[in-house]
């Protein structure tokens, strides 16, 4: 392509709204059609991204011929037939994470684009992380030996007020993301969602597809009345084991863990371990905070022979995330 790549972003909810932060910073990229059924929110995030041409029908918004990209922000029951129905029109997609609710809605999204010529990918910023990147890079380059072991702990988002409660009424609506069908998840709709990340995190620092899974479920009663009250399953942990040899992964979930009414957890940040035969290398803060208060870590550590190294990396701060790695808005641009 020539010139700027111009993208069309399909829902006009919480998550797309920081998309276009996130592309805003991009010097190649441009937004340039807005598509919601609900106009009041269209006209909202409009103002406020400066975007001119706006749809209330996602049909409008894939026949726009100056659209080179089409991202998909919508709850996760809608999402393959309009990647389809994009595909079709022949326009890339990108879709928000997770890509669908089953292997066969998947099936037919790959296909589409397939059949068009044209590119699909999800979402995923884990894989597009620069430490996570540049923590392959050193696996592949064996500083390591062989992966045996990926390790993910979940901590507490820490959100900049990049945008005031009041101008983002719909954040805390936790509706369509336990329900279901809606979510695809099933009774474990809020897992679904998002540990995707996780999963697709340890699958890219392994090098290696899961084979089998163990998890550990448990009823959350809501502590916030933001989530209006409502108990919701939630997969706490869960271990995979991988093919190709003894290879394993575990993730354990800290994020909602509160004491008297209170996160105790608030200053764990996001982490990744991954333990192989002649090393250790731990990433991190990817989309939360430092791992302790008022301490400063680097990004990416190694741990090999006796030794540790420190991998600094700067890129400026994150536009949305309290983070000690430029997280959202730089995985967009790699």
């Amino acid at each position: 392509m020539v010139g700027k790549v111009k993208f069309g972003l399909i829902g006009a909810g919480n998550v797309a709204k920081y998309h276009m932060l996130s592309l805003s910073s991009i010097e190649e990229a441009e937004v340039t059609a807005l598509c919601d059924l609900d106009k009041e929110k269209l006209k909202e995030a409009s103002e406020k991204f400066k975007i001119k041409r706006l749809y209330t029908t996602h049909q409008k918004t894939i026949q726009d011929k100056d659209i080179d990209v089409v991202e998909v922000l919508t709850p996760p029951h809608i999402r393959s037939k309009i990647a389809v129905e994009t595909a079709e029109a022949r326009k890339h997609v990108i879709v928000e994470k997770p890509m669908c609710r089953s292997l066969k809605e998947a099936d037919e999204m790959i296909g589409a684009a397939s059949r068009a010529g044209v590119k699909l990918m999800m979402a995923e910023s884990y894989v597009f992380t620069t430490t996570h990147m540049k923590a392959r890079e050193l696996i592949e380059a064996g500083e390591i030996g062989e992966p045996i072991w990926v390790r993910s702990i979940r901590g507490s988002w820490i959100r900049k007020d990049v945008m005031p409660r009041a101008e983002r009424p719909d954040f805390w609506s936790y509706s369509w993301r336990l329900d279901p069908i809606k979510s695809g998840g099933g009774e474990y709709s809020f897992f679904f969602l998002h540990n995707v990340h996780f999963i697709a995190a340890a699958r890219y620092l392994m090098g290696s597809d899961v084979e089998n899974i163990y998890a550990m479920p448990k009823v959350r009663e809501a502590e916030r009345k933001d989530e209006g009250g409502v108990a919701r399953k939630e997969i706490v942990t869960y271990n995979c084991r991988y093919k190709g040899g003894e290879k394993f992964s575990a993730f354990m979930d800290f994020g909602f863990t509160f004491h008297g009414g209170k996160r105790i957890f608030d200053h764990l940040g996001f982490k990744t371990v991954v333990s192989g035969t002649e090393g250790v290398i731990e990433v991190f803060g990817e989309g939360g905070g430092p791992m302790a208060p008022g301490q400063e870590r680097a990004p990416l550590v190694l741990h090999k022979e006796d030794k540790t190294h420190l991998f600094k990396i700067d890129e400026g701060p994150d536009l949305v995330w309290l983070s000690v790695v430029n997280y959202y808005n730089q995985a967009f641009k790699n």
